[in-house]
């Protein structure tokens, strides 16, 4: 039981990596469009 609670901590930790990574290209693409858009 604890095992599996400690999988699932290290499986949130990782996801959670990756949705902030997601999310900070996301922000990057969004200025990059912007960015063409006022040209």
């Amino acid at each position: 039981m604890i095992i599996a609670l400690r999988l699932g901590y290290f499986e949130n930790k990782e996801a959670n990596k990756l949705l902030n990574e997601i999310d900070e290209i996301s922000k990057m693409t969004m200025s990059l469009i912007k960015k063409l858009n006022a040209n």
